[in-house]
C-alpha cells in the first residue's frame, strides 16, 4: 500500500544570479512500512526534497511543479483543489509567452544539436573546425540556458497564487492543516541537530510541548513518554531537564531522534540521522529504529552520504545527482549491479568489508552549477562513458529489472557489464 507518492517534483530557489534548480522532476513512491534510502553528494537536492514534503522550504524556495500525495484529510484535499483551480486561472498572456519561449527553445536546441553533429563529422574527418563554428556553439549554448531559465521563471505561479489565497484566508487554512499533519503523521530528524532545539528551553520540555500540541495528554504522562524515549535513544533520564547547550553533539542528535519518534508518526524523514554518532551507538540506534519501524509499520526515508547505512536498513534506494534521480530500485539490486555510472562511482568510493581488497576510486570533477546546469544528462561532464547523445538529450528512465530503473542512455550496457563481473 502506497503511503507517500512524489510525482515530477520541481523545487527551485530564487537567488541573485537566477533560479537554482535544486530538485528537477523527481518521482518516487514509499509504501507503508518501507524504508527508502536517498543518497548522493552534497548539494544534489536530497534535503530540499524532504523540506518540500514537510512544507518547510525557506522563503526563497518555490515548488514549481509536481505533486506530493500523502494520506490526506478531506480538508487538505479540498484546499488542494482550490489551489489547483486558481492555478488553472492564471493569466492567458503568461501562457502565451511560455508557449512562445518553449517553441524558441526547441528551435535553438535543434540548431545546437545539428551544429554539434557537424562539428563531430569535421573532427572525425580530421578537418579543421572553423573558429566561427566554435563561437556559434558557445552562443547557442548560452541562448538555450537563458531561454530555459526564462521559461522556468515564467511558469512559476507561486507568488500570484499565494497572494490571492492570503486575501481570502485560504493560505492560512492550508498552513493550519499542514501543521496538523506535520509531526503527527510525518516527522523529520533534521541534519543540523545542533540548531534544531530552542536554546532557552529545556530539551524535555520541548518534546513535551510537541506531544501536547497534537494530543490531549497531561504533563506527567507526556514526561513519562519522554523518559521512555530518552531510554530508547540511550540518554540518561535525569538529563530531561538539561538545556541544549548542556548536551554534546551526539546527545543532541539522539534527542532529535527521540523528538521525531514522540508521536509514532506513519512516516519519518531521517536527514543524516547518525552523522554525530560513534559507530557503536549508530549501529544500536539503527537497529532499534528498524525494530520499532517494523513493529509500528512506519515508513522511513533516510537521507545520507553513507551508503553503508542505506545498505543496512533500507528496502530500496534512490540515487540523486544535480536535482534528479539517476537510479532507483531495490537495495540489493542496485548495490550488486548498478546500472548508472554515477551509482557505480559512489559505490566505488566506499570501502567494503566483503570481497577482495581494492583501491577506492573517486568521481573526477565537481557537481554542476544548478543555476546553469549542463545540457542533456547532468552527469555527462564527469562520466567516463559519455557520448554526444548524452550532451544533447536528457535520458529517459530504463527499467533494467522489475522495479530497478536507471536514467542513463547506456544503462543496459553498464548493467550487463556489472552482471558479468559479479
Amino acid at each position: 500500500m502506497v503511503l507517500l507518492e512524489v510525482k515530477d517534483l520541481k523545487v527551485h530557489f530564487k537567488i541573485e544570479n537566477g533560479w537554482v534548480k535544486a530538485v528537477d522532476g523527481v518521482s518516487f513512491t514509499i509504501d507503508k512500512g518501507e524504508t527508502m534510502g536517498l543518497v548522493g553528494e552534497s548539494g544534489c537536492g536530497k534535503t530540499t526534497a524532504a523540506y518540500a514534503i514537510t512544507q518547510l522550504l525557506p522563503s526563497n524556495g518555490y515548488i514549481k511543479g509536481g505533486r506530493i500525495f500523502f494520506k490526506e484529510p478531506e480538508r487538505v484535499t479540498a484546499l488542494r483543489e482550490e489551489y489547483d483551480r486558481r492555478f488553472s486561472d492564471a493569466p492567458k498572456e503568461r501562457d502565451k509567452e511560455a508557449a512562445r519561449l518553449k517553441k524558441e527553445l526547441e528551435q535553438r536546441s535543434k540548431e545546437l544539436g545539428e551544429l554539434v553533429e557537424s562539428k563531430k563529422q569535421l573532427e572525425e574527418s580530421k578537418s579543421i573546425v572553423p573558429a566561427s563554428m566554435a563561437k556559434r556553439l558557445d552562443e547557442l549554448r548560452a541562448q538555450v540556458r537563458e531561454l530555459d531559465q526564462r521559461l522556468s521563471a515564467l511558469t512559476c505561479s507561486y507568488d500570484l497564487l499565494a497572494k490571492s489565497m492570503r486575501k481570502d484566508g485560504s493560505m492560512d487554512d492550508w498552513n493550519r492543516e499542514i501543521r496538523k499533519v506535520r509531526w503527527q503523521d510525518i516527522s523529520m530528524i533534521f541534519q543540523g541537530a545542533m540548531n534544531a532545539f530552542n536554546p532557552v528551553f529545556k530539551i524535555g520540555d520541548q518534546i513535551v510541548a510537541a506531544i501536547q500540541l497534537h494530543e490531549d495528554i497531561d504533563d506527567d504522562a507526556a514526561r513519562k513518554r519522554v523518559s521512555e524515549l530518552f531510554e530508547f535513544v540511550g540518554i540518561p533520564q535525569d538529563r530531561m531537564d538539561n538545556y541544549p547547550h548542556e548536551f554534546s553533539g551526539g546527545m543532541k542528535q539522539r534527542a532529535m531522534i527521540a523528538l521525531a519518534l514522540a508521536l509514532s508518526p506513519a512516516f519519518i524523514i531521517a536527514d543524516e540521522p547518525t552523522t554525530a554518532l560513534d559507530v557503536i551507538t549508530q549501529d544500536r540506534i539503527l537497529f532499534e529504529m528498524k525494530k520499532l519501524q517494523e513493529g509500528l509499520r512506519m515508513a522511513m526515508m533516510i537521507i545520507t552520504h553513507d551508503v553503508s547505512v542505506v545498505a543496512e536498513v533500507s528496502d530500496k534506494i534512490a540515487v540523486m545527482y544535480a536535482g534528479k534521480i539517476m537510479e532507483i530500485g531495490p537495495t540489493n539490486m542496485v548495490f550488486k549491479r548498478p546500472a548508472h555510472p554515477y551509482t557505480s562511482g559512489l559505490l566505488g568510493s566506499f570501502p567494503s568489508i566483503k570481497g577482495k581488497k581494492r583501491r577506492l576510486e573517486s568521481i573526477p570533477g565537481f557537481p554542476p552549477d544548478l543555476v546553469n546546469p549542463p545540457s542533456g544528462c547532468p552527469f555527462h561532464p564527469r562520466c567516463q562513458y559519455a557520448k554526444d547523445l548524452c550532451l544533447e538529450k536528457a535520458p529517459d528512465g530504463i527499467e533494467i529489472e522489475p522495479g530497478h530503473v536507471a536514467f542513463c542512455h547506456f544503462s543496459k550496457e553498464l548493467w550487463e557489464r556489472m552482471r558479468r563481473d559479479v
